[in-house]
């Protein structure tokens, strides 16, 4: 579990040369059927993605989370609350807006629509209208008394995860009205529950020490645990990327699973390195896919991407 005292070094973009083999998914085909097995429509780049560094930019907060939407970018960004930037030719980085919370940290952060989900220290979630990204406005709150230190979006579902209080472990909350969450279920057997990565009703939940842990979430009320897989080191993010998983931690630098029939096979892994080429071991917190490109946020060495 990350404490207050962790900052990212928020080097915004920066880019290390490496390269990370991303799959194509397979079309049609026989196998086992599942109930809780759908088509997707995402399909990950048959081929091999060459980076180099774009620009950087420090931000005045403690950076825990980023999320891009077009050519823009949300930053959680500790006790300095939401920071909005905006990426122009590609190379460029520039402070467009931002919202100060009354108290506490901001931790995470998940979009749909015009709805900006942010999640805090000690605020629980605060819903903020970003139709104008350069002027976020905070217009509700759901009330949680644990830090969300990850949230994601499913749907008209949103889970979290709640540390430290009395809505401990993985929540589950309708957002069918976006600025009025309303819980429907949670599960409280994770001692450290991170995030989430939801695909075809199960949600793949980053469980640090507990590994990889799969929840069945068809009916939020009775939401339940199905399998926990120890993949040998701390799991403290997911990601679902068309038919594969990406999951990175501390000491295990990248790994990437096929999830088609639900259980994950391993496909590949890449490890990762510092600026002197040696290994890395600092936790990784968050995943974002945007085309091409996974952006890490890496602890104190920063943002990599692959």
């Amino acid at each position: 579990m990350r404490n207050d005292s962790i900052k990212f070094g928020f080097s915004a973009w920066l880019l290390i040369s490496i390269a990370l083999f991303m799959m194509g998914c397979s079309g049609g085909g026989g196998g086992k059927s599942s109930s809780v097995i759908t088509n997707t429509e995402e399909s990950a780049p048959k081929e091999v993605v060459t980076l180099s560094i774009l620009d950087t930019y420090n931000t005045p907060g403690s950076s825990h989370t980023l999320l891009k939407d077009g050519n823009i970018i949300y930053v959680a960004d500790g006790s300095n609350g939401l920071l909005v930037l905006e990426v122009s030719d590609s190379t460029s980085l520039k402070k467009i807006g931002s919202l100060q919370i009354s108290q506490g940290q901001a931790y995470s952060l998940a979009k749909k629509g015009n709805y900006l989900y942010v999640g805090t220290s000690s605020l629980g979630v605060l819903v903020v209208d970003v139709s104008i990204p350069g002027s976020p406005s905070l217009v509700s709150s759901f009330y949680t008394t644990g830090a969300l230190y990850y949230i994601t979006i499913e749907g008209n579902t949103l889970y979290l995860s709640s540390l430290s209080g009395f809505l401990n472990g993985f929540l589950i909350l309708d957002i069918s009205t976006p600025d009025a969450p309303v819980l429907k279920g949670q599960i409280q057997d994770f001692d450290v529950f991170l995030q989430a990565a939801v695909s075809n009703q199960v949600a793949y939940v980053a469980a640090s020490d507990q590994g990889l842990n799969m929840v069945f979430v068809s009916d939020p009320p009775y939401a339940k645990i199905i399998k926990k897989i120890n993949m040998g080191y701390k799991i403290n993010v997911v990601e679902k990327y068309g038919d594969y998983l990406l999951m990175a931690g501390e000491g295990g630098g990248l790994s990437i699973s096929d999830i088609k029939n639900v259980y994950p096979t391993s496909v590949s892994s890449l490890p990762f390195t510092n600026g002197d080429s040696q290994p890395n071991n600092q936790p990784s917190y968050q995943i974002n896919v945007q085309g091409h490109y996974a952006y890490i946020a890496n602890g104190n060495n920063g943002v990599q991407v692959v």
